[in-house]
């Protein structure tokens, strides 16, 4: 993702719906979101490229779009018990991808840190407790 400030409002929607419809179906299902945001201050989109012509970039505002995108992204709920709203697990994952030049992860703030919900490690404990909760008797 790299439009940050036009794509809130609609990923943060889509997001939320994921897991009630995942949940509507089943609230023993285990609903798990990913955020991929990308940190790099420029972007090639193929979209906007056209044969003959200079390569056209997209420049970001970083950290400052990526850290805002981050803390909206918080709001969205994660449940702790069966019957509640929200994800069960929710990661967000900063990459550094210019599109020219490879991808790399980005681990410095504004990514989330070691201990915030929001953190990979975080991520995996809750989906391995979901699970030992949920299905040990299988």
């Amino acid at each position: 993702m790299t439009e940050h400030v036009k794509s809130q409002p609609r990923l943060f929607d889509e997001l939320s719906s994921s897991h009630e419809i995942v949940h509507q179906g089943d609230q023993q299902c285990i609903a798990a979101g990913v955020a991929i945001i990308n940190i790099a201050p420029m972007f090639v989109s193929p979209l906007r490229q056209r044969t003959g012509m200079d390569l056209v970039t997209t420049r970001h505002n970083q950290p400052t779009v990526t850290g805002a995108m981050i803390n909206h992204l918080r709001g969205l709920p994660i449940r702790n018990d069966i019957g509640q709203v929200g994800f069960d697990a929710f990661v967000q994952a900063l990459v550094n991808c210019t599109n020219q030049d490879g991808a790399s992860l980005y681990t410095e703030l504004p990514a989330p840190q070691s201990g915030d919900p929001d953190h990979y490690d975080t991520f995996i404990n809750r989906i391995g407790l979901a699970f030992e909760q949920r299905f040990a008797s299988i």
